[in-house]
């Protein structure tokens, strides 16, 4: 953890805290970049986005950011995130076997997210305030999950509508080349 020069008897960090902190260094940079991306589609659109991931056991909005519209629904970094009610959920419990034991997702509703590429919430939910909200999966380039990119709020009502501010989401997030 620590190295002791022999000459000098000073102190610095020892190889395996420098392993480390490169591996949490990566790691964050991974999830700035893809919130940077995240940050420019909510400039074009001036609609909110969010970044989602899995903690622990739970779901969690990691990063929030906030449309220029005057009237918007605000979260907090590190909200949690309901699996099987939020936007974001249903797409962990698409693409990951973790909560599958104490959550299921209707089959025709895991392979129509897994086929659009997205999910989505239209209708307000307890435990998530807002209206509505879609969500695509960020996968590894050998398909691994990484978290949920999020846009939510206030929506338009058109599904045509929906799915073209969708299609920007998965767009966005295929232009990172994970």
């Amino acid at each position: 953890m620590i190295y002791q020069d022999p000459e000098t008897n000073l102190y610095s960090l020892g190889n395996k805290l420098s392993v480390l902190g490169s591996a949490a260094d990566k790691q964050n940079g991974l999830l700035t970049t893809i919130n940077n991306a995240l940050c420019q589609l909510r400039d074009k659109l001036n609609i909110s986005t969010g970044l989602a991931i899995q903690k622990g056991d739970g779901l969690s909005l990691i990063r929030y950011n906030r449309s220029n519209k005057n009237i918007e629904i605000d979260y907090r970094d590190n909200t949690p995130l309901p699996l099987i009610n939020s936007a974001a959920g249903k797409v962990f419990l698409t693409f990951t076997e973790n909560h599958r034991d104490k959550y299921s997702l209707d089959l025709d509703e895991q392979q129509s997210i897994r086929q659009q590429g997205y999910s989505i919430r239209l209708s307000e939910t307890k435990g998530i305030p807002g209206y509505r909200a879609i969500a695509c999966p960020i996968l590894t380039q050998d398909s691994r999950l990484i978290g949920a990119a999020v846009i939510m709020g206030l929506l338009p009502d058109s599904k045509q509508e929906l799915h073209q501010l969708a299609q920007q989401l998965i767009s966005t997030i295929q232009d990172l080349k994970l």
